[in-house]
């Protein structure tokens, strides 16, 4: 296996593209994580450089062979010589020889990629989305990268057009933003265009493409393009024809120490078109997913690949419905139902909207009013199954549908601070049957806390130490029917 750096992608004379607005200052609620590296280093899509060595070079200008930075009104300015080592970078998941390792996992952890003995390539493009913002909050020392692009792995050159979440040597913090990089540079630095910020959902597109080769150098253009606002950054550079490893996508992470540090889902590129002497080629993608050591923890990372595809995939969500088993009364109001979007760190995900659906709608049909939740109505006696699907992942709600006993009315959700408990009160629809109690503290599922007698119309639910957002939920049961619909309470905050 060759070593990997960070590779990001070019696109030239794109018209409509507009000068990117400049960055907020990092987030101040960041925690500070150790670096795997000496105080004054900074995290890139190559490992970690001395800051001196992460040169941002101004829109526009060119990096010579030479290390002369020509800007784009003719004066220059000459690249000082990195006189720092550096940590890591590529495939490996620990630096070495550095003086606080303290992430569970650090470098390269899934990609696809082609490379063969003696075939250099000269182009490469894709297409991608800024996937959604991770759950969990970054620290200084630690950041998320997903890009493509291509290497020369004899002194690992790498030319990338990359996005990011959290901190490296460009900047960054709590939000999303794209750069261009060439690192491995022959004066040892990694110089890397302004950074921009960028948002979840943008389309963005990416290329590395080679021009005027000749002597075993090419002028390469890196440009990584937010096709949605039109955005882009270029770093055009004179560097080695060797380009022998491409990747169509890869995903680095720096400290990642969970799950909800990755984006929900993963990350997918297509459109990706590979180019050796100018020419489309048909690669056939090898795939990699750390696993010497595994990363801790591991997030379900998996790699497939078609000729013009790789989807990368990680902290996968899961949907629950409720309630579930459920029961809907064609006596009586439309049920409603609730769905909740957790990731890999259970951390409950608040975005898209969720796709309902009945297996069998001439016995429950289903209605969406919310992005989390749906009315369901009893059209006749049986089994349906209400399904809700979020980003491709289903979760079911098993419903028996029936004449139903008539609801509790009135229901009402008190905070009584003395004793710190909360007061439920209802009227009885039906005075012979028992009531069951649920409470819900918001974002988590409800819970049945208590049932009260036939006759009884109030319930007391102990809060202890426990504060937030609470809702209420009360129904009737009793032998031989069907339980009532829901009788919901408002919100009440401790």
């Amino acid at each position: 296996m060759k070593r990997l750096g960070w590779s990001i992608l070019a696109l030239v004379g794109l018209a409509g593209c507009t000068e990117p607005a400049s960055l907020p200052p990092p987030s101040e609620n960041q925690s500070d994580q150790a670096s795997p590296a000496p105080d004054d280093y900074v995290a890139t899509p190559a490992g970690w450089y001395h800051r001196s060595c992460v040169p941002e070079i101004e829109e526009g200008a060119r990096i010579g062979r030479d290390g002369l930075v020509t800007r784009q009104d003719g004066t220059t300015h000459q690249l000082v010589p990195c006189r720092y080592p550096r940590y890591g970078g590529g495939p490996a998941p620990t630096v070495s020889a550095t003086p606080a390792a303290t992430s569970t996992f650090t470098g390269y952890v899934e990609y696809a990629y082609v490379s063969q003995t003696g075939i250099f390539y000269d182009g490469l493009t894709a297409d991608w989305v800024v996937p959604a913002k991770p759950l969990a909050a970054y620290g200084n020392n630690q950041f998320y990268a997903t890009f493509p692009g291509l290497q020369e792995t004899v002194h690992n050159v790498i030319l990338q057009p990359a996005i990011q979440y959290g901190v490296t040597g460009a900047g960054g913090g709590q939000y999303w933003a794209m750069a261009s990089w060439q690192c491995g540079d022959p004066w040892g630095n990694c110089p890397h265009t302004p950074l921009t910020q960028i948002n979840a959902g943008d389309a963005m597109f990416g290329s590395v493409l080679a021009s005027n080769c000749a002597n075993g150098v090419c002028d390469w253009t890196v440009t990584v393009r937010d096709v949605t606002t039109g955005q882009q950054r270029v770093l055009p550079v004179t560097a080695t024809a060797s380009q022998d490893l491409a990747v169509a996508g890869a995903v680095e992470v720096w400290n990642n120490t969970n799950c909800s540090m990755y984006p929900v889902q993963g990350a997918f590129f297509t459109n990706v078109t590979l180019y050796r002497n100018s020419i489309p080629q048909t690669p056939s993608w090898n795939t990699f997913v750390q696993s010497n050591p595994a990363p801790t923890p591991f997030c379900s990372f998996d790699v497939t690949t078609t000729q013009s595809t790789a989807n990368l995939y990680h902290n996968p969500i899961t949907v629950t419905v409720t309630p579930s088993p459920a029961t809907v009364c064609m006596n009586f109001a439309p049920g409603t139902f609730w769905a909740t979007a957790r990731d890999q760190g259970n951390m409950v995900y608040p975005g898209g909207t969720v796709a309902w659906a009945s297996s069998n709608p001439n016995v429950a049909a289903v209605t969406s009013t919310g992005s989390r939740t749906a009315s369901v109505t009893g059209v006749a006696a049986g089994q349906a199954t209400i399904t809700a699907t979020l980003l491709g992942v289903s979760g079911p709600s098993n419903a028996t549908v029936g004449t139903c006993l008539a609801p509790p009315t009135n229901c009402t959700l008190q905070y009584i601070a003395g004793p710190r408990y909360l007061k439920v009160t209802w009227a009885n629809g039906d005075a012979s049957a028992s009531t069951e109690v649920s409470i819900m503290k918001s974002p988590f599922d409800w819970q049945v806390v208590g049932t009260a007698a036939p006759g009884i119309t109030q319930y007391f639910y102990v809060l202890g130490t426990q504060t937030g957002l609470f809702y209420g939920r009360v129904r009737h049961t009793k032998a031989g029917f069907l339980p009532s619909s829901y009788c919901n309470t408002g919100a009440v905050t401790v």
